[in-house]
């Protein structure tokens, strides 16, 4: 695995050919497919409690705080912004991880090494 946050998970939307109102089964199989296919792990985490899911939190606050410095006038301009925002997000060391100081790639290779 070479990143935490793959470009899958990054550029994953919905179909151009879906209308609204979206046809939810077909919206809910492709998200099943999508979520199988990068093999999630489900944890579950209390309700309207966004404090208990902090790592997931700050990195929302992160890439908002991120894209609000940038423009781009395209959806490829996007996609390029987006990959580059994980490349350094995931070379930074963070300090959710049960090594802190480690940048998510270092931790990967590290567990990966063992």
């Amino acid at each position: 695995m070479d990143h935490i946050i793959s470009q899958e998970a990054m550029s994953f939307n919905s179909s151009s050919s879906l209308t609204y109102p979206f046809d939810f089964p077909q919206v809910l199989a492709r998200l099943k497919t999508f979520v199988l296919s990068e093999a999630f792990i489900h944890v579950l985490i209390a309700r309207h409690r966004p404090e208990s899911n902090g790592i997931a939190e700050r990195f929302v606050r992160t890439l908002k705080e991120w894209l609000a410095s940038k423009s781009w006038q395209t959806e490829q301009a996007l996609a390029a912004l987006l990959q580059s925002f994980v490349d350094e997000y995931n070379d930074r060391p963070h300090q959710g991880l049960p090594l802190p100081g480690l940048s998510p790639n270092e931790f990967a290779k590290r567990i990966w090494l063992l």
